[in-house]
């Protein structure tokens, strides 16, 4: 019987609690090959060995990629093609943990494998080892933003894509936004191209506006300060925007709130708990 074999039919005592790491001595033992072997079986077969087998794997890559890796990855991809949702969860886990260390190249091959699925929580994975690479396969990721709609590629479509395509396609990005540091991000890009652009976001959020504006060094007028410290004041991010204020310098403005934080502070309290009485 192999070494591989008497791991998968290794069987703890009844009433033993502890182990003491037993099973990844075990599995340090194996060369290579045989771990590469284990792993494959293991996660079907003999699933409490799965973080064993995919750390040996994961330390032997660190060392060397070899042939016996090339094979597992294959085959891993194979199973997961056809397994039940159970199976495919515990194959992304493996296929994702190894991709931290394999070559570019084999990296690449799980990513774009992750993106094509029509499983969102198989796609995240793909997206995660997209932002880890910080190198974009524009291709691979239009496709799911295209089908799917899916919030990770608009939010790495933001973070990379030409600022022309982030323009030209501005409104359908935006679709997929709820927050404001993700319209910041988006606008930040595309107003050093395009300045004027910032009217739209003036529009939907004057926090993140007036946050965009500091960070290029725009002007804010002080009317338009004081207009928008109304609805700034009982929003969460009231303390971004008295940042925004002092990057654009803002000083009689400051002032004012200065001599209104207890009233801003009861405001807000009063916005947020409405049935509370102070």
């Amino acid at each position: 019987m192999s070494r591989v074999d008497k791991i998968i039919a290794h069987q703890r005592p009844d009433g033993l609690v502890d182990s003491f790491g037993i099973e990844r001595a075990f599995c340090n033992c194996l060369t290579p090959d045989e771990a590469a072997a284990l792993l494959n079986r293991v996660v079907t077969e003999k699933p409490e060995y799965r973080n064993a087998a995919v750390r040996k794997v994961y330390e032997d890559i660190e060392k060397g990629y070899l042939a016996c890796h090339e094979r597992l990855i294959e085959e891993l991809m194979s199973a997961f093609k056809n397994g039940d949702h159970r199976l495919r969860q515990s194959l992304g886990f493996v296929l994702s943990r190894i991709s931290e260390v394999v070559p570019s190249r084999i990296q690449q091959r799980i990513e774009l494998f992750f993106l094509d699925s029509r499983y969102i929580g198989v796609r995240r994975r793909g997206y995660k080892i997209s932002t880890r690479r910080n190198k974009l396969n524009e291709q691979a990721i239009m496709k799911p933003w295209r089908e799917y709609g899916d919030y990770e590629a608009a939010w790495l479509i933001t973070k990379f894509f030409p600022v022309s395509f982030l323009i030209e396609n501005r409104q359908a990005i935006e679709e997929h936004f709820t927050e404001g540091w993700q319209f910041s991000r988006l606008y930040l890009r595309m107003a050093e191209v395009q300045p004027g652009i910032l009217s739209h976001l003036k529009a939907r959020d004057t926090i993140s506006y007036s946050y965009v504006l500091a960070k290029l060094g725009g002007r804010l007028d002080d009317e338009e300060a004081f207009k928008f410290l109304e609805s700034a004041s009982l929003d969460e991010r009231f303390g971004l925007y008295v940042w925004s204020l002092g990057k654009l310098g803002k000083w009689e403005v400051l002032e004012a709130i200065d001599s209104k934080l207890l009233e801003f502070q009861v405001r807000r309290i009063r916005h947020v708990f409405p049935h509370y009485h102070i």
